[in-house]
C-alpha cells in the first residue's frame, strides 16, 4: 500500500511540472507567492503611529502575545 501511495505521488509530481512547463511554453507565467509578512500588516495602527505610546490593554495584550507565532518585538 506504501508504496502505491509513493507512486502516486511520484506520478502526481511529475505531472504538476509538466503542467508548469506546458503552461510557460503557453506564455503562461507561474504566480511567485511571496513569503509572510513578519509583524504588523501595513496599515496597522503600530505602523502608522509609532510614536504613540500603547494604552495599558494594548501593553497587557502585548505581554500576552509574546513569543505565540513567532512574534517577538522588543517591549
Amino acid at each position: 500500500m506504501r508504496e502505491a501511495i509513493g507512486w502516486c505521488c511520484r506520478l502526481l509530481g511529475r505531472l504538476l511540472r509538466g503542467l508548469a512547463v506546458l503552461g510557460q511554453s503557453a506564455g503562461f507565467v507561474v504566480p511567485v507567492v511571496e513569503p509572510p509578512r513578519r509583524g504588523p500588516a501595513p496599515g496597522h495602527p503600530e505602523r502608522l503611529r509609532p510614536d504613540v505610546p500603547l494604552s495599558p490593554v494594548e501593553r497587557e495584550l502585548r505581554r500576552q502575545l509574546r513569543g505565540v507565532g513567532g512574534w517577538t518585538e522588543a517591549p
